[in-house]
């Protein structure tokens, strides 16, 4: 396997061009004699394919909205969805919240610097009742 993954490679050049095409002009890819590493563009960007982004893209929402009604489910009194924002507000706090804190994105990384207070991800950056939090 490839240790430097997919960064604008062409499993993310294929999902991008598929979801926002106007964001990909393959035109503009050099050529392959041409020397990398380019900057912006994975070493098989030119292998991507609008096409196969839709698939994967439909396939992605296929499995969300089959997680989705899993879950709701197997949350869900008998017959009974959520009907109301305050049964959307239960289910957070009950089936969701508890478990933020675990969630490997939410995780502090250990070489990773602080994001500045500017930032609008800086309310998000650190876990929920981390020292000084």
């Amino acid at each position: 396997g490839d240790s430097g993954g997919d960064h604008a490679g062409r499993v993310e050049t294929s999902l991008l061009w598929a979801l926002e095409p106007d964001c990909v002009d393959v035109s503009r890819l050099p050529g392959a004699d041409s020397p990398g590493p380019h900057f912006a563009m994975g070493r098989d960007a030119r292998q991507a394919n609008r096409g196969t982004g839709e698939r994967m893209a439909a396939d992605e929402v296929r499995w969300l909205v089959a997680k989705g009604r899993e879950l709701l489910a197997a949350w869900q009194p008998a017959g009974r969805g959520l009907s109301s924002f305050a049964d959307v507000e239960r289910f957070w706090r009950e089936r969701m919240e508890p478990y933020i804190d675990d969630l490997a994105s939410m995780q502090l990384h250990p070489t990773r610097p602080d994001v500045p207070e500017s930032s609008s991800w800086h309310a998000n950056w650190r876990v929920r009742g981390a020292p000084g939090i």
